[in-house]
């Protein structure tokens, strides 16, 4: 059990550094409006690109910690859905509706992908 939390601890941690670092190098590279605004096509593609391969990063991180327990990344999966949830409601104004609603649909599949990769390398 105390294993399970901690795998899950470290792999919100590793998310949610991975995801700063990753929007803080992108919002520099490229075009955000100062609000963090992002619109077209490209810019919310290319975010959405990062979060799906942070999130199977997390996902890798959380099933190797707790040794091959898939359930450790669907309680992580969950919990980071929910938050990307509420996260991604907050500043539905900053980009369109497809990015907020692929961002959110796609967290807990990442993450699962993420840990199968490394499931089936073992």
């Amino acid at each position: 059990m105390k294993r399970n939390v901690v795998s899950i601890a470290a792999g919100f941690a590793v998310w949610s550094c991975l995801w700063l670092l990753g929007c803080t190098v992108l919002g520099a590279v490229l075009s955000i409006d100062a609000d963090g605004s992002m619109h077209g096509l490209f810019v919310p593609a290319v975010f959405l690109s990062w979060s799906l391969l942070v999130s199977a990063v997390a996902g890798a991180t959380t099933v190797l910690l707790a040794r091959g327990r898939i359930g450790a990344v669907w309680a992580l999966g969950v919990i980071q859905t929910g938050i990307g949830t509420a996260v991604e409601v907050s500043l539905w104004e900053t980009a369109p509706a497809w990015y907020h609603l692929a961002f959110i649909a796609a967290l807990l599949p990442a993450h699962l992908l993420g840990a199968r990769v490394i499931a089936a390398r073992r």
